[in-house]
């Protein structure tokens, strides 16, 4: 019996020790892994992290490549744009010459009805002309802001003026009389809306009854927002990140500097500029302009 208990007891001995043992295998083999798991982990911080700088220095490159890609582009639109305004200035009177002396002699030049057409087309290409002249030269030159009390309602009246009309378009002035008066550079505010409500008037294809709506609202921290929206044909995804790059333009005719100038005259106010676009129900662009730009009601 005692060599039976001794027995029993030595295997017991020896299994304890061997649970002991694997136990401080496991335990060593966990440490391991562990140890291994985070250094796996620390190389992807690593990598993320390396992954991320290069990715912002990719980011700095390409901005500071575009910034001297636009300032050479600004001095060749300055240079451009003077030596254009000259001989075009003296191509508009000898065609205003013309159609006097056109107009006093009569016979058989009028009797022709491709004089007119022709006139006609040299006066509408000088006035695509002198607009392209006029983009080039906005966009080139740096003219501080010259703030003063703006109703904004009139404002945009005089804007919608002066953007050809479309008989199947309308255009509505949504902007409340009762807005508080904001500070804007008069001139240079009046082209941004010109320019993006011409841009919503031609977004409008022929075949369909369009409306343009131009509406402003200040919200309770002060922001003066003003929107123009349209129900034309959107715009596409991989062109809208692009429209407020200079020169880009998906137009037969333009310089692709009108959203760019628009862009820069409204982060001069200190504002920003968005777009919110769906293809075939319409696109919609956003200005907020911060509280400095200081309402004025009482001036009224």
């Amino acid at each position: 019996v005692c060599s039976v208990v001794t027995s029993s007891a030595s295997e017991d001995v020896v299994l304890v020790l061997s649970c002991l043992r694997g136990v401080a295998e496991m335990r060593a083999t966990a440490r391991r892994q562990a140890e291994l798991e985070l250094v796996s982990l620390r190389e992807k911080e690593k990598s993320g992290a390396l992954d991320a700088a290069l990715t912002q220095l990719q980011q700095s490159q390409e901005i500071l490549v575009r910034t001297e890609k636009l300032a050479a582009v600004g001095q060749l639109a300055a240079s451009v744009g003077h030596e254009l305004r000259n001989p075009l200035a003296a191509i508009r009177n000898a065609h205003a010459y013309v159609n006097k002396r056109l107009a006093a002699v009569g016979g058989e030049m009028n009797a022709d009805p491709r004089v007119g057409q022709f006139m006609a087309i040299v006066e509408r290409e000088l006035n695509a002309s002198s607009k392209i002249i006029s983009d080039l030269l906005d966009f080139a030159r740096e003219r501080p802001l010259a703030r003063q009390p703006c109703p904004l309602r009139p404002l945009v009246e005089e804007a919608s003026a002066l953007v050809p009309q479309k008989a199947n378009v309308q255009i509505h002035n949504d902007v409340s009389e009762e807005l508080p008066i904001p500070s804007l550079d008069k001139e240079q505010f009046r082209q941004v809306v010109v320019n993006l409500v011409q841009n919503a008037v031609e977004a409008i294809p022929p075949s369909r009854a369009g409306e343009v709506k131009v509406s402003a609202a200040v919200d309770e921290g002060g922001t003066l927002s003003v929107r123009v929206r349209d129900n034309g044909q959107g715009i596409p995804a991989e062109v809208k990140e692009k429209i407020f790059q200079p020169l880009f333009t998906t137009k037969t005719k333009g310089t692709g500097l009108g959203l760019a100038i628009v862009s820069g005259m409204v982060t001069k106010h200190g504002g920003s500029i968005r777009v919110e676009s769906q293809p075939e129900r319409g696109t919609e662009f956003i200005i907020e302009l911060p509280t400095a730009v200081a309402a004025l009601r009482e001036a009224r």
